[in-house]
């Protein structure tokens, strides 16, 4: 972005039932915000086809790429049915709330994005 955001676009694995998936991706962009206080929305069709938000970490640093891993990885525990993919510039990342899956996750980071971790 132009102000040196970070973009993370996310999709949760709803398995072809949009009402539960609308459902799902309600309660991870309100966590989300809640817990992180940061700027989550809803995609737009154009953006992508399904339920999908985007979540954008400021340039000032204040929340990082892997506080927001391991709040999607808390959330995802809740339910072992909930699995959320994670994309930044290509690459992917799955989390579904195993033990101990935040660390992994960290490191799977690229190096410019894993501070405080």
């Amino acid at each position: 972005m132009a102000d040196g955001s970070t973009v993370f676009w996310i999709r949760v694995a709803v398995g072809g039932d949009p009402h539960r998936g609308g459902r799902l991706v309600r309660s991870l962009r309100d966590e989300l915000r809640d817990a992180l206080g940061i700027q989550v929305s809803l995609a737009t069709e154009q953006d992508a086809p399904g339920p999908l938000l985007w979540a954008s970490l400021g340039s000032s640093g204040a929340v990082t790429a892997p506080a927001l891993l391991c709040a999607i990885s808390e959330w995802c525990a809740r339910d072992a049915s909930h699995e959320v993919e994670l994309v930044l510039g290509g690459r992917s990342i799955w989390l579904s709330g195993r033990p101990n899956e935040c660390p992994e996750l960290v490191r799977a980071l690229p190096r410019d994005l894993r501070a405080d971790a």
